[in-house]
């Protein structure tokens, strides 16, 4: 098998010239010079490959063979292609498939589909002439489609925002904006390609943001009315408003918890407990002086009456 070293293409048209182009391009050979093409093809010369990568020649190297681009093509593949790489072949039907290794004009592959059956393959392999191309990002995912979205779990858009999968058309969460919004009543997430489940972590950071937007920064000592999840705690020692509960978020329960109780739960917020300001006996004495400076003040009035 001839290497690149020991080959030229003759540049006889623009029609050899733009696939030329179009190959070194693909596998992102050196050129010599951006005009090494168009100089070939304007003086009749060929391109071969030297020190200083593909240039144009009027001189035949010594023990070289012309090739077609479709040739070179094959050559470059060969010394290009490696374990990993997603490629498109085009045999009796185009398909496309991740290389396992080449073994001369053999490449084995794994993953294949062939586009127009939907046939799928685990192992197989192919010949180095049916060689298109590279795959483009939008056909790998076609070999590896991205997992339908389940229900019960936290996922982030890639755009900003976390949402949980309440049931198949409703859903809450926080938007890409850093809205929290409930129970919105849609076929949820058609591409699941753009979304990844959420990890512990990221759920309870985006919920402590929440928590502090309606709480406060002291959100995990701020009391509540009742637990969000409907009182669950009552007669487990641990009292609602009585600091008894470790903060945190729960993955099992779905919860968020301050050290007062449960704040949030499967998309409920507790609502806080607003106190009356506290009253020492200083404050007492302070009102009943302006009440006796008031009453005697009222006094003297009636007196000049």
């Amino acid at each position: 098998m001839k290497s690149k070293n020991q080959v030229y293409v003759k540049v006889d048209s623009k029609k050899v010239a733009k696939k030329l182009k179009k190959v070194l391009d693909m596998f992102g050979e050196k050129v010599c010079s951006e005009y090494s093409i168009t100089e070939a093809l304007e003086k009749g010369w060929v391109i071969h490959y030297s020190y200083f990568g593909w240039e144009a020649s009027r001189i035949i190297v010594a023990l070289s063979e012309q090739v077609t681009v479709s040739e070179l093509k094959q050559i470059l593949f060969r010394e290009h292609a490696k374990k990993g790489d997603f490629v498109v072949f085009k045999g009796f039907n185009k398909s496309i498939a991740e290389i396992s290794h080449i073994e001369g004009d053999k490449v084995y592959v794994k993953n294949e589909l062939f586009i127009e059956t939907g046939n799928r393959y685990s192992d197989g392999h192919e010949c180095v002439s049916n060689f298109i191309r590279y795959a483009t990002e939008e056909e790998k995912e076609l070999l590896n489609p991205a997992k339908e979205l389940e229900v019960g779990k936290w996922y982030k858009h890639e755009a900003g925002g976390i949402h949980f999968i309440s049931s198949e058309n409703e859903n809450y969460g926080i938007d890409a904006n850093g809205l929290y919004y409930t129970n919105r009543h849609e076929p949820y997430m058609p591409e699941p390609k753009y979304w990844k489940e959420a990890t512990k972590k990221e759920v309870q950071q985006a919920l402590i943001r929440e928590a502090e937007k309606r709480y406060g920064n002291d959100w995990k000592t701020v009391k509540i009315k009742e637990h969000a999840d409907g009182g669950k705690w009552i007669g487990l020692g641990l009292g609602l408003n009585e600091g008894s509960f470790v903060s945190g978020y729960y993955t099992l329960t779905n919860n968020l918890y301050s050290n007062n109780g449960v704040i949030f739960h499967n998309g409920k917020w507790a609502e806080k407990l607003e106190e009356l300001p506290k009253i020492n006996a200083l404050d007492v004495a302070v009102v009943e002086s302006i009440v006796e400076d008031a009453r005697q003040l009222a006094e003297k009035l009636r007196k000049l009456l």
